[in-house]
């Protein structure tokens, strides 16, 4: 590969990591503030835009495992969101593994099954050793109270930029339980800017519970944000045949 082939593709990597990691020096900026990641001249209308109205998917068989182990799980309150990080856990699609770097939420769900907007939505997000990104995405319906969900708002932090510790958080506890894992698949982008595209978008199928009152919790802390349902362009989405599983 040529010097100038590498440069472009470490500038594409570089711009792709900044709009999904918080790396600004004293937690300056928003989730969806694209100068907190240096970006400018942002693309109007990409073709391949997330989120989407999840219809019409055809049947498929796609291997998806998860590797999520227990950490202390750092929590960060940003203008739009509640950022996890210092996550422990790797997904694998169809053999190739990623590392999972961070998850938020969004109020209400991105996402929709063809219905209306759902209460919340969280992102899970990965990246490969080649740069590439897998976001998982749970909705949640409205339900009891959810466990995991309690765990976080107990601790979060309110202040703008504020951080919380939380130990013995496994990400694996806001996924559907085990043999209840069905999802789709599609080819999307970022939900946030500068809206890249090139995302392997994995929806869980199966909305996990949150209570009115958690609903009403997590919208206080994070206000209202989410990203409407783009056009599907001719786009393929398709349904898993089986359940995920856990990965070895």
């Amino acid at each position: 590969m040529s010097n100038q082939a590498v440069r472009m593709r470490t500038g594409f990597t570089s711009t792709l990591l900044a709009s999904i990691l918080l790396v600004v020096s004293g937690c300056a900026g928003s989730h969806s503030n694209p100068e907190a990641g240096g970006l400018s001249c942002l693309p109007k209308s990409p073709p391949y835009q997330s989120p989407l109205a999840l219809t019409d998917a055809s049947p498929y068989e796609t291997r998806l495992g998860f590797g999520y182990r227990p950490s202390t799980l750092k929590l960060i309150k940003l203008e739009d969101t509640l950022q996890g990080m210092d996550v422990n856990g790797r997904l694998t699609v169809d053999g190739m593994e990623y590392t999972l770097l961070q998850f938020h939420f969004h109020t209400p769900s991105e996402h929709t099954f063809g219905g209306p907007e759902l209460p919340m939505e969280a992102h899970l997000v990965h990246k490969n050793k080649w740069g590439q990104l897998a976001v998982v995405g749970v909705l949640f319906r409205a339900g009891d109270e959810n466990d995991a969900l309690k765990r976080i708002l107990d601790i979060a932090p309110r202040s703008l930029c504020g951080e919380a510790r939380l130990a013995e958080f496994s990400p694996e506890s806001l996924l559907p339980p085990i043999g209840q894992r069905e999802f789709y698949r599609y080819a999307g982008s970022l939900t946030t800017p500068p809206y890249t595209e090139g995302v392997t978008w994995l929806v869980m199928r199966r909305a996990q519970p949150i209570s009115t009152a958690q609903t009403a919790a997590f919208r206080e802390l994070m206000g209202s944000h989410s990203r409407k349902p783009q056009d599907r362009n001719g786009r393929t989405i398709t349904i898993s045949e089986g359940s995920a599983e856990n990965a070895n």
